[in-house]
């Protein structure tokens, strides 16, 4: 079964954050790990969302995100 990470963020150091970025993709390619979506270009349609960019990334299973989630701390 599929699984989901989703990130909510909000960048404080934009030079910081386009470095990161860079090398993010490469990150997920041994957990087969790819981008659903990824930015910052959001439309609220009920509450509020305080963070300016949204990032869902799929995995072939669970375990893949378990793992590219502790890789990466």
């Amino acid at each position: 079964m599929k699984a989901y990470a989703i990130a909510a963020e909000t960048i404080k150091d934009q030079a910081m954050f386009d470095a990161y970025r860079k090398v993010v993709p490469e990150t997920l390619v041994p957990f087969g790990g790819q981008f659903i979506a990824r930015g910052g270009n959001l439309t609220v349609l009920e509450g509020e969302w305080p963070h300016p960019r949204l990032v869902i990334i799929e995995f072939p299973a669970q375990r893949s995100a378990s793992r590219d989630v502790r890789f990466a701390r």
